[in-house]
């Protein structure tokens, strides 16, 4: 879930949850849009990571003398 679509959800949650006045749920709700902000954050990150090693093994790969 994009951060985007999860905070427009999270938005809608709590409109729902105002008008049932449930403060426990809007507590959940709220940190369920913190955890997958941090996972998405995460991802991004091990993402880049892995572009990095897969740009270093090419590169490496590119100049090693053709057999």
């Amino acid at each position: 879930m994009s951060y985007v679509r999860a905070k427009q959800s999270f938005k809608d949650a709590q409109r729902a949850i105002k008008s049932n006045h449930d403060v426990a749920m809007l507590a959940v709700v709220d940190g369920l849009l913190h955890l997958t902000t941090s996972l998405e954050n995460h991802v991004a990150e091990l993402h880049s990571e892995i572009v990095k090693v897969r740009k270093g093994l090419g590169g490496r790969k590119s100049r090693k003398p053709a057999a």
